[in-house]
Order: structure tokens, then sequence, then C-alpha cells
């Protein structure tokens, strides 16, 4: 197979990225393992991922653009083989008809080129996109409405339903589905801007370590006094359904004050693991999906925090298999060159 050599890894984002995906897997195991109410520190936790792995995502694709010249057309390309992966897990996974359950992937998919065009214009213009997105969701929410569980038109099972379903799943995108634009586009914005703080070293200041705990502090006395509705869906325990007005800022400091960190601190060798996770971040997305979907709700009952440390455990050690497997595989092989491959292989 024709290969292209993996060019040096970033610890710090790796590092970030890897604990984005093992907060994720714990979220994702809720609905399987856990029965409700959940701690409330739980939930917190379980809401922090999602947010870290949006802007990640958005700050590679500024930082492949700076040290790689990718252009406009390369994140087109990704962003459309992003919402395919999309697809086939709705299609393989969720057993739905693709395009109908507005996961997270389908967001990003459709982020990755504005995330681009934000970054070339850079400046303020991330930030400013940023912050028009997070104070324009209220609004959206206000004015679109904002349903207690969207549509899904499953294959196999009963489906939930609108009077209009291209019209709910559109507004699903916009404002109330799983993953909408708003707020969740803010994110990847968030993460173009941080490729440009980044890229002047500007994280390791003292000041911009400052702002995410001004952001941290302000925006979670916000969210305490109007927590939102926080629903309930289908047993997840996130806590941003709807996102709050005062979850924005206060996730935004959050992930400042854990980029400052991984920038400030000498990383040691044994977060490898993490590192590890942090280079296949889809595959291991899709794959604990399916795992969670085919075994573990499949087979096993609810339980308490005991039976979500015992799931955790083996999907994670499997992950962790996956993860050094296609490491040691690029390393002899180096990365493929066809771009879908490339994407779940690493590198």
């Amino acid at each position: 197979m024709s290969a292209q050599n993996p060019p040096a890894r970033d610890r710090g984002v790796d590092t970030l990225r890897g604990f984005a995906i093992i907060l994720m897997v714990a979220a994702n195991a809720a609905p399987g393992t856990l029965v409700e109410p959940y701690p409330l520190w739980y939930k917190i936790v379980s809401s922090l991922a999602a947010p870290l792995f949006v802007t990640i995502s958005g700050l590679m694709v500024c930082y492949t653009a700076r040290t790689r010249g990718y252009p406009f057309r390369h994140y087109l390309v990704r962003g459309g083989l992003v919402l395919l992966a999309a697809m086939l897990l709705d299609l393989l996974v969720w057993l739905m008809v693709p395009g109908s359950s507005c996961d997270v992937l389908y967001l990003i998919g459709l982020s990755l080129p504005l995330a681009y065009l934000a970054a070339r214009a850079g400046g303020w213009v991330p930030w400013l996109l940023a912050a028009g997105v997070f104070a324009a969701t209220p609004f959206m929410q206000a004015w679109l409405g904002y349903c207690d569980y969207p549509v899904e038109i499953y294959f196999f099972k009963e489906s939930t339903l609108a009077d209009c379903i291209p019209c709910a799943i559109l507004t699903h995108y916009v404002v109330d589905g799983w993953f909408p634009l708003f707020p969740w586009l803010g994110f990847a914005f968030v993460g173009s801007g941080l490729a440009g703080v980044r890229a002047q070293g500007l994280q390791k200041r003292w000041w911009f370590a400052l702002a995410g705990l001004v952001l941290l502090v302000a925006g979670s006395a916000l969210w305490l006094y109007a927590p939102g509705a926080m629903l309930s869906r289908e047993g997840y325990a996130e806590l941003f359904y709807p996102a709050p007005a005062g979850f924005m800022p206060a996730v935004t400091g959050f992930i400042f004050l854990a980029f400052w960190a991984v920038s400030v601190v000498s990383l040691p060798n044994c977060l490898d693991p993490v590192w590890a996770l942090g280079e296949i971040s889809i595959t291991i997305y899709v794959l604990h999906l399916a795992l969670i979907g085919y075994v573990v709700e499949k087979y096993f009952e609810p339980g308490g925090m005991g039976s979500l440390g015992v799931h955790y455990a083996w999907i994670m050690a499997l992950m962790l298999a996956v993860a050094y497997g296609l490491r040691s595989y690029r390393k002899r092989s180096g990365r493929p060159r066809n771009p879908f491959l490339r994407m779940f292989v690493g590198g």
C-alpha cells in the first residue's frame, strides 16, 4: 500500500483529545449502564467531552492549514468524509436513516470548512464568530423552539416522528438536535481562535489562564442562575439539552485552562495511553458507540456506578488495544494515502 511518513505529533493536543475521548466514553456509556437519576458531578464531567472534542477539531483545521499548507478544497473533502462516516454510523450502528441522527460527526463535518474560513480571516474574526453563535443560541432556541426529543427514523424499531419530518430534521441541525449548529459551531470557531493563539505562543501567558478563569467563574455563575431545562434524552447525562446561556462561556473557560495547562506543563511519558487514544479519535468514537449499542445495551441491564466502572474498564482496554495496534501499523506501513482510511488509521 502506498503510504506517507507521519508528521510529528503535538502531544499537548493529543493529550486534550485523548482526555475528551476518555470522558466521552464515560458519558455515552450512561444509558446502558446506569439507572437515573445520575450524580451531578457525573453530569458535569459528561458535559465537558463534546465541547472539547469539537474545539480541537476546529483547532486542527487551522493548525494543518498552517503547517501543511492545505487549501480550502482539502477541508471540503475532509468534511465530506466525516459526513460519510456519520452516515455509516447511522446506518450500521444506530440502524436509522442516514442524516436523521444529528450526531456530533455531522456537526464536525459541516464545521471544518467554516473553521478554515474563520482562521483564514484571522485576527479577532474567529472569536467574534464564536461569540456571535453563542449569543444567538438562546434567541434561536426561543424563535424556533426546542423539542424534548428529536425526530429519529429507525429501520427496525419505532421512530420518533413529526408533522413535517424534513422541517423537523432541518430545525434539529440548526438548534434542537443532538448537536445543532447553535451553539456547537461556536466551539469550532473557538478552536480556530485557539489555533491563532497557539501560533503566537500566547497560550502560555498568565493573562490567557486568567481569561479562562474569568470565563469559567462568570459562566458557571450564569449557568447556576439560569440552568435551563436540563432535559434527559434517552438516558444521556449531559446538561446541554438545551445548552443554557452560561454553558458556553463556562466550558470555553475550562478549555482555555486545559489548553494553558498542557502548554506550560512538561507532559510525562505516562500519558502515552492518552496520546494513543488521541491519535485515532474518530476511530475510537465510532468503535465505542458500536460496542455500547451492540453489546452493553443489548445484553446487560443498567445498574449503579459499579456497573459503569466494569463496562468502562473493558471498553477502554479494548480501545487502547486498537489504538496501540494502529500505532504499530503506522510505524510499519506509514499513513495510508486514501484520505478516508487515513481518517481512521490516524497519523
